[in-house]
């Protein structure tokens, strides 16, 4: 018979048995979990187990390449958002634009045959448009950027990283597993040996995210590399073209408006001080086309006086020609030959691009438009410069330019610094005016790529009551000469308008108040004194028939005197 002592101490042994039970399996829960948990650490697994995916600079990207047999081709979109912004696909025209800053690229899909600087080329590789997505094949984008593209079969990635971007390089110490995730339970890729040198693409958590010789990626602790140098950029691409500029003194240029026949430069003369003449001989037509208005015998007669003929290429304000003509890369290409014949043709030395009052949707393609013309022009020895208005909430005479872009293409902007008033009484261009819209431009443009343009003319308004008595307001324009005589004829007394920064006069005829900020020794003074303070690349003057004969030696004078 058990006794009760006995049945205590059974009952003890089986609780204690059972704790034991629980313990032993708790432990074997907890080793059990703890090798499910760093169990991806032995395992090896590719990056990627799916279709073959891009990765740039190391990161992942949305867009997938496309195989045709071994043949590696990348989308458009993703050349355009990660590696080149200002590629074009002119869907109209079936036909794809790249510029750099020494050559313009056309390339239809499926052709043999492409044009650099309007020069034929063979390609290796034909662009495709399959399913209304155009692809680049890898040949044709590692001669058009510096960039490295590297397969990685195994783990179905295509590795690309910018050649101009500087990257930090490492040495690996010691036999490490590049690893899926920056943690150390995470599956490894790829084992990399000590003294291996890899490309360190970004840091997290305490880890590199690096790419092997080969392309494989992966991230691998920071403890297993020694950075050792940061690889040196390749520099992006450069014409080599040096922009004209007179030695040892500022750009003076002047406009020589054209309406029907070019003037006899016999008869203009000289011009004292002016180092660029920009007739106004081209302009945009239908179908691109180019009226010419040149003559060979201006351009050799001002080349015998040392100076620079830059010709005019006009909209002419068309805006809707103008429109048409932006819109289609081959009118574009079209407009560009010409001006290459006619700048052999009358031996010209630049062109001056004057398109105005445009549709502000245009503004990108005006800029593809310079972008395609500079390198063009620069391999044939001319320069560029490009004709702007200064920035203002006007659509379609102000927003419609992308100053900085335009400044990145062409040697030189011309801001048309005048029309300030064009509707009510005030300067033709007030210094304070002026000086606002040149502190704004530099934020934009550099200094030594901004030529100001200043007016030779003034604008005599009139103000009288109306019918209904509230003031009229007209207006006639003045040259230089014609100010002179009239303010000969009135006689009036001539103030300072401190605020204008010009010599100012009105004269009241009964109910009628005529009023006139003058263009004269005074003001122009006044604007050279802003060219030299803000260190501008010269100055144009609109235009050559509106100014006094003196002029051309005054502002000579002004601009090489030092301030």
């Amino acid at each position: 018979m058990e006794t009760p002592l006995a049945s205590r101490r059974e009952r003890r042994k089986t609780h204690k048995q059972g704790r034991i039970t629980i313990i032993v399996l708790l432990l074997f829960a907890l080793l059990g979990f703890i090798f499910l948990y760093i169990r991806p650490c032995f395992q090896q697994q590719p990056l990627n187990t799916g279709q073959t995916r891009i990765y740039y600079m190391g990161e992942l990207v949305e867009f997938l390449p496309y195989y045709r047999g071994e043949q590696l081709y990348l989308p458009f979109i993703f050349v355009k958002e990660y590696v080149d912004p200002d590629i074009k696909w002119d869907e109209f025209n079936k036909q794809l634009i790249v510029t750099n800053n020494k050559e313009v690229y056309h390339i239809i899909p499926q052709k043999s045959q492409g044009l650099c600087n309007l020069e034929s080329f063979s390609l290796e590789k034909p662009l495709l448009l399959r399913d209304d997505i155009v692809y680049i094949p890898r040949e044709m984008l590692e001669i058009l950027y510096n960039i490295e593209i590297l397969e990685q079969k195994v783990d179905n990635i295509v590795s690309i990283v910018n050649l101009e971007e500087p990257m930090q390089l490492g040495r690996v110490t010691d036999i490490s597993k590049l690893r899926t995730h920056p943690k150390t339970r995470s599956a490894w890729v790829y084992e990399v040996q000590p003294s291996e040198q890899v490309r360190i693409l970004k840091e997290k958590s305490g880890w590199f995210w690096i790419e092997t010789k080969d392309g494989r990626l992966g991230y691998m602790p920071k403890g297993k590399l020694t950075l050792i140098d940061i690889n040196k950029a390749i520099p992006a691409i450069k014409s080599g073209f040096q922009p004209w500029k007179p030695l040892g003194e500022p750009i003076f240029s002047t406009w020589e408006y054209v309406y029907n026949k070019t003037a006899d430069p016999a008869k203009i003369g000289d011009l004292a001080g002016v180092n660029v003449l920009a007739p106004t001989w081209f302009y945009l037509e239908e179908e691109g086309n180019v009226l010419s208005k040149a003559d060979k015998e201006y351009s050799n007669w001002y080349h015998q006086q040392g100076k620079q003929v830059w010709a005019v290429f006009s909209n002419d304000c068309e805006i809707d020609l103008t429109h048409s003509f932006l819109a289609d890369s081959n009118k574009r290409r079209k407009v560009i030959e010409q001006l290459l014949e006619y700048a052999d043709m009358y031996d010209l030395d630049g062109y001056g691009i004057d398109f105005e009052y445009m549709y502000m949707e245009d503004k990108e393609e005006y800029v593809q438009f310079i972008r395609e013309l500079v390198p063009i022009m620069h391999n044939n020895g001319l320069a560029i410069n490009v004709y702007i208005i200064f920035h203002s909430t006007s659509e379609r005479w102000s927003l419609c330019y992308d100053h900085q872009a335009l400044a990145e293409s062409a040697d030189y902007l011309t801001v048309m610094a005048y029309d300030q008033h064009t509707a009510l009484a005030g300067s033709s261009a007030s210094m304070p005016w002026v000086e606002k819209g040149i502190i704004r431009m530099l934020e934009d443009v550099p200094s030594q790529r901004l030529v100001l343009g200043i007016p030779f003319y003034t604008r005599l308004w009139k103000e009288e009551p109306g019918d209904d008595g509230k003031i009229v307001t007209t207006k006639q324009t003045f040259s230089m000469e014609q100010m002179e005589v009239w303010l000969e004829e009135q006689k009036p007394q001539i103030d300072i308008d401190d605020e204008a920064g010009q010599h100012y006069i009105e004269i009241r005829q009964g109910k009628i108040l005529y009023r006139m900020w003058l263009e004269d020794e005074y003001s122009l003074e006044k604007r050279i004194e802003l060219v030299k303070k803000y260190r501008l690349a010269g100055t144009a003057a609109w235009r050559r028939g509106l100014e006094k004969d003196e002029v051309w030696s005054t502002l000579s004078k002004l601009l090489n005197k030092r301030w």
